[in-house]
């Protein structure tokens, strides 16, 4: 009589980590009740969304299974964004068939590829054009691939998921959440980052960030500490970045030092993207957000990132209203999964 209370489970298919969650809702409250974790056996392949070559995650998947108490077949599955495109079109239709045709028309004429190779959806922000809209596309081989993983792991795809809209998903779960304020998500992964701006809910701006992951500052800590990469992951999520330069620890102040000047070209990055979009809405003002992935398990990466930015950011920490599981795995890199597994009771 309670499985309805259950979400699906939550797939979240990163560059170098498949993540599982599964969460319980109980009213207006959740709860995570299973989380898992496996590293990919090889890196993915991040090249350009329409020449990457889709590996399999069916064995990250079982074994993520085997470490956590899932319950059902059913799934909803982030797809990587680094293996997604993302863009603005213009688009008429007085139908959603009619926009769809007409989108993928141009889709396919960008890209001089089939129609039959691309997969996507649009969406229509936000004080946006009436005849813009939001499309993300992916290839219809690295869909397939996704769906057979999931088969071959005895699992059911319901749900393809995009990160730009886990990720609001996300953000919309956390308590005292106000739909009508825009936020900043910047999701720091380990070989891609980025930004998408939401509003009730939804992205209404994404841009990604290819080669600006969090991997090679983590390694670059840990070079300059002399620790392995378990101890350097201990210690930027026990130490981090210091709050108060004046009375933090010496390792602190080291993982400041090394992380300013290497930061640089993301900050700048961010700033550019924040600053185009304020050309093209104006009267979009935000003021806070979250960071999510791997960059958001650098302990006070928050208030960090959002003194760069003059924002006010915090890592998403899962829901602020409901008690947490007793899962090891670090709730911010769990914002995708977990918004994937919540699809169960979206209207979509």
């Amino acid at each position: 009589m309670f499985g309805h209370r259950k979400g699906f489970i939550g797939v979240d298919i990163g560059s170098t980590t498949v993540k599982l969650a599964q969460i319980e809702k109980n009213g207006s409250r959740y709860r995570l009740v299973a989380a898992s974790m496996a590293s990919r056996t090889a890196p993915l392949d991040t090249s350009m969304w329409l020449r990457s070559n889709p590996a399999s995650a069916s064995n990250e998947i079982s074994k993520a299974l085997t470490n956590a108490k899932f319950s059902g077949r059913r799934t909803a599955c982030t797809a990587p964004v680094a293996v997604c495109d993302i863009r603005t079109v213009s688009a008429n239709g007085e139908s959603e068939s009619e926009l769809r045709s007409t989108i993928i028309q141009q889709l396919a004429q960008i890209h001089a590829i089939p129609q039959d190779n691309i997969y996507f959806d649009f969406w229509r922000s936000q004080n946006s054009q009436p005849d813009e809209f939001n499309v993300l596309s992916i290839a219809d081989r690295w869909a397939q691939q996704i769906l057979n993983d999931h088969k071959q792991a005895r699992l059911s795809c319901n749900i393809l998921d995009s990160l730009p809209h886990a990720l609001a998903r996300a953000a919309a779960m956390t308590h005292n959440y106000n739909p009508a304020i825009p936020l900043l998500l910047f999701d720091w992964g380990e070989n891609t980052a980025t930004v998408c701006i939401s509003v009730d809910a939804q992205p209404i701006y994404v841009r990604s960030l290819s080669g600006q992951g969090f991997a090679d500052l983590r390694r670059r800590i840990g070079q300059a500490l002399d620790m392995t990469e378990i101890e350097t992951r201990e210690v930027i999520s026990e130490y981090g970045l210091p709050k108060d330069p004046a009375s933090a620890a010496e390792i602190e102040n080291i993982i400041g030092e090394i992380l300013s000047p290497a930061s640089i070209e993301l900050i700048d990055e961010i700033l550019r993207t924040l600053a185009f979009l304020k050309t093209q809405q104006p009267k979009l003002t935000f003021t806070n957000g979250f960071v999510f992935g791997a960059g958001a398990v650098l302990k006070n990466v928050g208030p960090w990132l959002g003194e760069k930015l003059g924002l006010t950011l915090k890592a998403w920490n899962g829901f602020d209203n409901a008690p947490q599981s007793s899962s090891r795995i670090p709730f911010e890199l769990l914002g995708p999964a977990i918004a994937s597994s919540s699809h169960k009771w979206s209207s979509l």
